[in-house]
């Protein structure tokens, strides 16, 4: 995939605690539900370029056909925006609780720009952040138990960092660069 971990360009320290925090849940069918939207994303694409006005060469084409090829273009669209949307949830789901599954279901950089322009922004993008890191460590005394959650503020954006391997022991302020796939403000960084 060529992506790489999140790499300090500044001093860490360790982190008091334990940082696993990490879902026990098996990620394989979470994994395969979004493989197969994205196998139903590349169906309804084609389909979608196959209804568009003027796709079909060499003949000429009445009004009527022609109107009949944009409603379906249209229709093909929406089916296009639904599936998007339904896939972003569980993308987004994936990103946050099995990091190394997300990015083994992401799409590329380069099939993302083939999409139309209109569902390109609800699709996961791959990024390359360098920002401020935050450490938030969460506590549970009852079960005497600490989670740390991390954060890069970049862009003047907030992005949760969800790491596929190991967490970083560093400390808030620290400033890091960030390769992964973001989406809706959560990235997967890889191993």
């Amino acid at each position: 995939m060529g992506l790489a971990a999140i790499l300090f360009l500044a001093p860490c320290a360790l982190l008091a605690g334990d940082t696993a925090g990490h879902s026990k849940k098996s990620p394989n069918s979470e994994k395969q539900a979004v493989l197969q939207d994205n196998v139903k994303l590349r169906e309804l694409h084609a389909a979608y370029k196959k209804a568009a006005p003027g796709a079909v060469r060499g003949v000429a084409a009445t009004a009527s056909q022609t109107k009949k090829q944009e409603k379906a273009q249209s229709q093909k669209l929406q089916e296009l925006k639904d599936l998007v949307q339904a896939r972003r949830e569980k993308l987004e789901h994936l990103i946050q609780e099995h990091p190394q599954a997300a990015l083994e279901a992401a799409l590329s950089s380069n099939e993302k720009t083939e999409f139309p322009v209109q569902v390109q922004s609800e699709l996961e993008t791959h990024v390359d952040k360098t920002g401020s890191l935050e450490v938030f460590i969460a506590d549970d005394f009852e079960h005497n138990q600490s989670e740390a959650h991390f954060s890069v503020v970049a862009d003047q954006k907030r992005f949760d960092l969800h790491f596929a391997g190991q967490e970083p022991n560093a400390i808030s302020g620290a400033r890091v660069r960030v390769k992964g796939v973001e989406l809706g403000g959560h990235i997967a960084v890889p191993k």
